[in-house]
């Protein structure tokens, strides 16, 4: 690996409810870059006292990466359909997420896994709380998305209302190239040479909807 010089850009659209973030990042050697965001949401809200399995996931793939014990992705490829792993239809995370039948939970002790991006549809997720009504959209042009349900929170950190945030309080969609592609054939090369620039961008919307259940 090289230097990595990196630019990182948080912009605030006020008026349309929306955060923009832009990655751009320069190196002198050969390097693998694939930079993502790692912030956890909660569409119940903050503070809320409620874990994410109401919070309805829609994802625009067809296709899953399974991971091996260490949740490093195998390189394998597999279908969502008849899994757990299928969102391509709205889905509450904890609809399936404790399927004793999927080997693939054993492992994670919940989702921590990446999904193919289609970039078929204006919207790649998107997550929506029947509760609040808000709904979150997230745009991008990368690859993949890693979806994180907050499997290993154990109530150690508060947020800023002093809630404990415990297992499944929160979740995470970190949109990035396909993770481990280095070491795996067949995936798009996520090696930046010198001269090259990486540039990523992607948009989390937040919409207040009508609400499902009161």
């Amino acid at each position: 690996p090289g230097n990595l010089t990196v630019n990182i850009t948080f912009e605030l659209a006020l008026e349309k409810n929306i955060i923009l973030m832009y990655d751009q990042a320069k190196t002198d050697k050969d390097t693998p870059v694939s930079l993502t965001n790692h912030s956890y949401f909660n569409m119940n809200g903050e503070g809320s006292g409620v874990n994410v399995f109401n919070n309805i996931v829609t994802l625009d793939s067809s296709k899953y990466l399974p991971v091996d014990t260490a949740c490093i992705p195998t390189g394998e490829i597999k279908d969502v359909t008849d899994t757990p792993m299928d969102f391509r239809k709205p889905t509450p995370i904890g609809d399936r997420i404790k399927d004793p039948h999927f080997e693939q939970f054993g492992h994670t002790r919940g989702y921590d896994h990446p999904w193919i991006l289609e970039g078929k549809k204006d919207v790649q997720c998107s997550a929506y709380s029947p509760i609040t009504g808000i709904e979150m959209e997230i745009r991008t042009k990368e690859p993949s998305v890693v979806i994180y349900t907050g499997n290993y929170l154990d109530g150690k950190l508060k947020g800023k209302s002093g809630c404990d945030y415990v297992q499944h309080y929160g979740f995470c969609m970190e949109t990035q190239s396909v993770e481990n592609s280095m070491n795996m054939t067949g995936f798009p090369s996520c090696i930046l040479h010198p001269g090259e620039t990486y540039n990523q961008k992607t948009s989390f919307s937040f919409i207040l909807k009508q609400l499902t259940q009161t």
